[in-house]
């Protein structure tokens, strides 16, 4: 996945930067993502992942674990 990474960024960087389909493409898929329902840890994943979350150190975000601090 890194070489094909390298390969588009390699692309784009000539041209001073991406054309507008390649931004749509990248906005269209965080797009998806942020509006997805979670289904919680299924099939394969990271050991981190099944860790307690915590408040991230900058900010109060609410629903988050504050047994850490």
């Amino acid at each position: 996945m890194q070489q094909g990474l390298y390969h588009f960024i390699g692309r784009a960087l000539p041209r001073n930067g991406f054309e507008l389909i390649e931004a749509k493409t990248a906005t269209q898929i965080v797009h998806d993502i942020r509006t997805k329902t979670p289904i919680g840890l299924k099939g394969d994943y990271h050991a981190f992942a099944a860790l307690p979350l915590k408040n991230h150190p900058f900010h109060n975000d609410a629903g988050a674990n504050n047994s850490a601090s």
